[in-house]
């Protein structure tokens, strides 16, 4: 008796330190009643091997730098060339008013990199992860700035972006922004929010409940944990070599 208050205490402070993970009761006891727990747990996870690997921290920052060039660099540079193009070709006027651009313009785009840099720093050393599908994060991250909204990365992204429209004062610009926005939102909502569904269970549909999509909420709110989830300490491995794992729940 007192060994399980020393467990369920043990158990209480890993989860409050960001050391451990709840996972929904069905999955350990699909694990109890003999069933492959590799196998459980990707199912579980909804993730393909690709996804449940955890990569280097030298590859993930090598995708980082790749990515960085992509959506830093040449989605801008981009924007920025072919924006007057079009605003010449439909005979759109400017939007120049100066130093007003300039000035909201350096606002959004310091703005946009350092909340999306913010984001990815938390993806690569809490959730051990990458934006790209391929280097998934290993687990949900709810900690700053994901309390402040699901989809930090995105939202620095476009403010971004945005601060690239004002910034060359191109109405072009500020419509491809905003056509993105729209699709890149689409595909966050009905396919990436799905996956994360499927990867992490209740714990993130208890996360999506209690934080924004996109838009931010300075005021935090403490995050509960789903009543139906259960302490799970690596036990898909421990059963996989002891056979025995010892589960307590969260109260």
């Amino acid at each position: 008796m007192l060994q399980d208050v020393l467990d369920y205490d043990k158990a209480k402070a890993a989860l409050e330190l960001d050391e451990d993970e709840l996972i929904p009761s069905e999955v350990i006891y699909a694990i109890l009643d003999g069933g492959n727990p590799i196998k459980i747990w990707r199912e579980y996870r909804g993730m393909s091997q690709q996804a449940e690997r955890e990569y280097s921290p030298g590859r993930r920052l090598i995708a980082l730098i790749i990515e960085g060039i992509l959506f830093v660099g040449i989605l801008p540079g981009a924007l920025v060339y072919f924006s007057p193009l079009l605003d010449h070709q439909f005979e759109l006027p400017r939007l120049a008013y100066g130093a007003v651009n300039v000035i909201i313009g350096y606002v959004f785009i310091v703005s946009g990199i350092l909340f999306a840099l913010w984001s990815i720093y938390v993806q690569f050393t809490i959730g051990r992860g990458t934006p790209a599908p391929v280097m998934a994060t290993q687990k949900l991250i709810i900690q700053k700035p994901y309390s402040y909204c699901r989809n930090p990365m995105a939202l620095g992204t476009i403010v971004l972006y945005l601060g690239v429209a004002a910034l060359i004062g191109s109405i072009s610009a500020v419509v491809l922004v905003l056509i993105w926005t729209v699709l890149l939102l689409i595909y966050i909502k009905f396919l990436e929010e799905k996956e994360m569904e499927m990867r992490f269970g209740e714990a993130y549909q208890e996360y999506r409940k209690q934080t924004p999509f996109i838009i931010p909420r300075i005021q935090q709110r403490k995050y509960i944990a789903a009543p139906s989830e259960y302490r799970f300490s690596q036990c898909y491995k421990l059963i996989a070599l002891s056979g025995s794992c010892k589960v307590i729940r969260k109260k």
